[in-house]
């Protein structure tokens, strides 16, 4: 069957949705080729390359030029030749089309990743505000990783942290500093950190800032910044803190009083069983689980693997995220 088609529908539907533009002018093969090859482009540099800064870009590029090549082809291809059928293209199967674009869209958001923009500079330095990034969906999330989760406050808000600490593990926090002491205990700890300076006190092992060493995109302020988040939290204990107050002689002199009259130096916390503690990059100026507590294992999407676009800055473009 034979039916008019209009040039600028065509378009239009190229523009909307990859893809949509061939299959209402019958090109059905290659409008699923347009449709599904971004998807496993994505699922295969969130999966295997997306340390590779290259491999991303490279990526990024392609998915563009597919987009390019189906708006030109779907240009180029006026007018439609005759022997072309166009069974399939009426309206309501264009449209089933389009629910199927969308439904896919859904599952591979649901299975494999998933697209995120950073709403604040809690994570500056590794992603910045406005940083457009997938995350990949994972069940198994390891200490350091950048994760996407829902906010414990208000669940249907997705926020993005480092998890610093796992179920088991032991946090001290003083300003400019975080000791952890992981579950596995002090043997496990000399051998994974065999680099990384070891204090003890409370009679156990615990390493300063962890993470810092391995990634220089976690930061404090400078020292004379009076404006800390350590002294955000002495003034929020009993209202709005997940960390309780302590004081460590090893740690140095007292440095508050708290309201009911306890000397402190730190703060302490344990993680619960099957939950995570999330920490921006960005220490001293990020708000986390220091505040509103630990993250349930199933509130946590998966792992932010790369950028893929920032209005402000393109340079940020292609770039992964340790």
């Amino acid at each position: 069957m034979i039916t008019t088609k209009k040039r600028w529908i065509a378009m239009l539907l190229s523009i909307l949705m990859m893809g949509v533009g061939h299959f209402y002018i019958g090109k059905y093969k290659k409008a699923l080729f347009i449709l599904l090859s971004p998807f496993v482009l994505i699922a295969l540099t969130t999966l295997l390359f997306w340390e590779s800064s290259f491999i991303v870009g490279t990526l990024l590029l392609m998915i563009l030029a597919i987009y390019l090549y189906g708006f030109v082809d779907v240009w180029r291809s006026f007018p439609l030749k005759g022997e072309v059928d166009l069974k399939y293209s009426r309206w309501y199967f264009v449209l089933l089309y389009i629910i199927f674009s969308f439904g896919l869209q859904m599952l591979f958001s649901a299975t494999v990743a998933r697209s995120f923009i950073a709403p604040s500079t809690s994570m500056e330095g590794t992603i910045m505000q406005n940083d457009a990034f997938f995350a990949e969906k994972k069940s198994q999330i390891e200490r350091g990783d950048v994760v996407i989760f829902d906010y414990p406050l208000n669940p249907s808000v997705p926020f993005v942290k480092r998890v610093v600490a796992k179920g088991g593990d032991e946090l001290i926090y003083q300003d400019k500093h975080l000791y952890i002491h992981f579950v596995e205990g002090d043997r496990y700890m000399t051998e994974k950190y065999k680099n990384v300076k070891l204090l003890k006190f409370n009679g156990k092992l615990w390493i300063d800032n962890p993470y810092m060493s391995k990634n220089k995109n976690i930061h404090y302020t400078s020292k004379e910044n009076k404006n800390n988040i350590f002294g955000y939290l002495v003034n929020s204990i009993g209202t709005r803190t997940d960390m309780n107050s302590v004081n460590i002689k090893e740690l140095g002199k007292v440095l508050y009083t708290t309201r009911d009259k306890k000397e402190m130096n730190a703060f302490y916390k344990k993680v619960e069983e099957n939950q995570y503690y999330m920490i921006g990059d960005n220490r001293d100026n990020s708000n986390d689980s220091r505040f509103w507590g630990s993250v349930p294992a199933d509130s946590v999407y998966g792992v932010a693997k790369f950028i893929y676009f920032n209005m402000d800055d393109f340079s940020r473009v292609g770039m992964a995220i340790y």
